[in-house]
């Protein structure tokens, strides 16, 4: 946490499949988050990398995280955020992906086993 520095982003923090809702009937959002627990301004590869660790299997994240992330970059700048390159968001996302490991093996320990954790 003490390498994070701008940009900063509000983080959902727990972004992972089983916090998304995809819409199917007709009028519905294509996705919605749920969980916000743990909502927080932070770098924003954290999210990213939460939710392409838990979404897919290994060799389709490695085959599609770049786009991935040049997509997700694009929305950035399209948003407004500014001085940050698509290199600055990679890095960003592959320090997401350190945080998310140390994160969950920092909290093994802590935290009790759940059906839904096992899932």
């Amino acid at each position: 946490m003490r390498g994070w520095n701008a940009p900063t982003v509000v983080q959902h923090g727990d972004l992972r499949p089983d916090n998304t809702l995809l819409g199917t009937a007709p009028g519905t959002p294509p996705v919605t988050v749920i969980d916000f627990q743990t909502v927080r301004l932070g770098p924003p590869g954290i999210d990213p990398a939460n939710y392409l660790a838990s979404a897919l299997l290994t060799p389709t994240r490695r085959e599609a995280e770049r786009d991935l992330i040049a997509e997700y970059h694009g929305n950035l700048v399209a948003a407004g955020v500014e001085g940050w390159s698509l290199d600055d968001c990679w890095n960003g996302y592959r320090k997401g992906v350190l945080y998310a490991v140390f994160l969950f093996v920092g909290m093994a320990g802590q935290v009790e086993a759940t059906e839904r954790g096992a899932g």
